[in-house]
């Protein structure tokens, strides 16, 4: 349990910077050389974190995987765990503590829970494009607001019409004895501004889930991946 909780103070440290420099003239677009290449979200994950569901003929989106649950969760078990173990070692099952080091146990326990459960509620996010609401909606947006009207500052809605392509960015997460490469799908929008969709270590299905959503929304994918330099 204490490597676990070191593994992720450790990932909470890592930082992002890009895999490497791309030209984005091969497109040919003109477009493509306004937008900024960089990644748009801190860190990454190094495993596939969402897969590309069909809900409905006119709805597509991103859920999260099976391993997304195992990996949260499992956090939030090893914490009732945890604390279950060190009441009963400690204190032969008796719960009431004289001194604020016998907490210790169980706030460690209930950090781990939380930590857990706060990983499972962000990865299952909804990332929703509808062509019913002609909309794309990331998180849980009130259904009694205009889906058309892009809200910029907490980018949690913007009408279909807005994207204009859709943009994968490589990027290496590292911390102090580690590294993995990461990939972004990122929204590209009319005023060459960008909203970040899903960023996991899995690029074939991450290529895969791109070109399937571009030929729902209509546009293209714009794979920076292929042209690094």
């Amino acid at each position: 349990m204490a490597r676990m909780l070191e593994k992720l103070l450790k990932n909470l440290s890592e930082y992002r910077k890009p895999y490497q420099s791309i030209d984005s003239t091969i497109f040919g677009d003109e477009r493509a050389m306004h937008v900024s290449w960089t990644p748009v979200k801190r860190g990454g994950s190094s495993f596939r974190t969402h897969k590309l569901v069909q809900v409905q003929n006119n709805r597509i989106e991103f859920k999260a995987t099976l391993w997304v649950y195992i990996f949260s969760l499992s956090f939030a078990f090893g914490g009732v765990a945890f604390a279950f173990f060190w009441v009963f070692k400690e204190n032969s099952g008796n719960i009431f503590y004289t001194d604020f080091g016998s907490y210790m146990p169980i706030i460690i326990s209930t950090l781990l829970i939380i930590v857990g459960l706060s990983m499972a509620i962000a990865y299952n996010k909804p990332r929703v494009f509808d062509k019913y609401t002609n909309s794309f909606t990331k998180g849980w947006v009130n259904k009694g607001k205009d889906y058309t009207r892009y809200n910029a500052k907490k980018n949690n809605a913007i009408g279909l019409y807005e994207i204009i392509a859709l943009q994968i960015v490589p990027e290496r997460v590292q911390s102090s004895k580690s590294s993995f490469l990461s990939y972004e799908l990122n929204l590209m929008l009319k005023d060459y501004s960008r909203i970040n969709v899903i960023d996991h270590g899995n690029l074939k299905k991450l290529e895969k889930d791109a070109e399937r959503l571009a030929d729902f929304l209509g546009v293209l994918v714009w794979n920076g991946c292929l042209i690094t330099t």
